[in-house]
């Protein structure tokens, strides 16, 4: 109950220490922030961060996750594992809003992952990826694909966290080896959630009838401006999720010991 007060305890603050007039100018500039205050504080604990802190207005980036439903590696169209990511991506209400399209980073025989995501480090620069808990995994496309990521992508759709296998039918490049279908012996070439190394995208080559996640990547983003109210609201909020993701990392950290 005490950890969802916050917004509530502000917004209090803020209304007692108001005068008249400026009362009426802060409500107005409340007001499209408020739904945002309400509708997720209650959930600020697990939540996906769509806009990660450091990146200003204007600057582009992408955000990557690893779904947590898991499905099959028979298919032999890019297409039904691109439909899978997107359709988990936008059944959450955060992601939904950004209105973009998400692709799986993996590999049939016929598409190759970095030209199915668009992160073909020889067709383009690319811009910094993030996961859903805000962390940069890569800088660009040519980092993503020289074998290790800066942390591991960890995160399914909602930021919580994601251990687990996901099918990528990949190399450490983003070329087709072992690729989704199963057509070379029945196997397909997995990845592991959790690890940041080459084995993030090839680890074993599984039976592709085994189920496992996959990991959805977005197009790029652009950090919108933000309105007053909803910058103000956003920032509160944030505080809100740090302080409450703060307190879980540290109760954690106390049931280690």
């Amino acid at each position: 109950m005490e950890k969802h007060l916050g917004p509530a305890i502000m917004l209090l603050m803020l209304r007692t220490s108001a005068t008249p007039m400026r009362e009426g100018l802060m409500r107005r500039a409340w007001l499209p922030a408020l739904p945002l205050l309400l509708t997720f504080a209650s959930s600020a604990s697990a939540m996906p961060i769509v806009v990660p802190d450091g990146l200003g207005p204007g600057e582009q980036y992408r955000l990557v996750f690893v779904t947590s439903g898991t499905t099959r590696a028979t298919s032999f169209r890019i297409a039904d594992y691109n439909g899978f990511v997107d359709d988990i991506a936008n059944a959450v209400p955060e992601l939904a809003l950004l209105s973009t399209t998400w692709t799986a980073i993996g590999s049939t025989p016929g598409a190759d992952a970095r030209d199915n995501t668009g992160t073909n480090p020889t067709v383009s620069v690319g811009v910094p990826i993030y996961n859903t808990f805000g962390q940069r995994i890569a800088v660009d496309n040519f980092d993503l694909w020289d074998g290790s990521l800066e942390t591991p992508i960890l995160y399914d759709e909602t930021g919580s966290e994601a251990v687990g296998f996901a099918w990528t039918g990949s190399s450490i490049e983003g070329t087709s080896a072992f690729p989704l279908s199963g057509v070379v012996g029945n196997v397909v070439y997995h990845g592991r959630s959790f690890e940041s190394g080459s084995t993030w995208v090839t680890a074993l080559a599984t039976n592709q009838n085994a189920k496992f996640r996959l990991y959805g990547i977005s197009d790029v983003l652009v950090v919108p401006e933000p309105t007053t109210g909803v910058l103000v609201g956003l920032g509160l909020l944030g505080l809100v999720v740090r302080g409450q993701r703060g307190t879980a990392v540290r109760e954690r950290c106390g049931g280690a010991h």
